[in-house]
């Protein structure tokens, strides 16, 4: 049988598409929060926050600015995640991408 398409306007399709969502937005955060609740996901979310330069400036007066501004964007996204899921590893993660630009 095809699939019916996508309606907007039909409210059964709609709640059902945002009833979808939400349910893939909990698994994520779960799935988000077991890792890191590891030290190896510490470790490689700290890595992946300090590549993004999170917590350095983004400007360089030329072009190169928009680029690591979109890079920055992502990990803010990506740090707003991590919060939801697990706030009380927040500390961590920050205190292991001081240590790695520190080194």
């Amino acid at each position: 049988m095809k699939k019916k398409p996508y309606n907007a306007a039909d409210p059964k399709q709609a709640g059902e598409a945002k009833e979808k969502a939400e349910l893939e937005k909990e698994q994520y955060l779960k799935d988000l929060k077991e890792l890191l609740d590891t030290p190896a996901g510490i470790r490689v979310f700290s890595k992946i926050i300090e590549k993004g330069k999170m917590f350095s400036s983004s400007f360089t007066g030329n072009s190169t600015t928009f680029f690591n501004e979109g890079m920055r964007n992502i990990i803010l996204d990506l740090f707003g995640d991590i919060c939801e899921a697990a706030p009380d590893r927040v500390g961590s993660i920050i205190l292991k991408a001081k240590e790695i630009t520190d080194d």
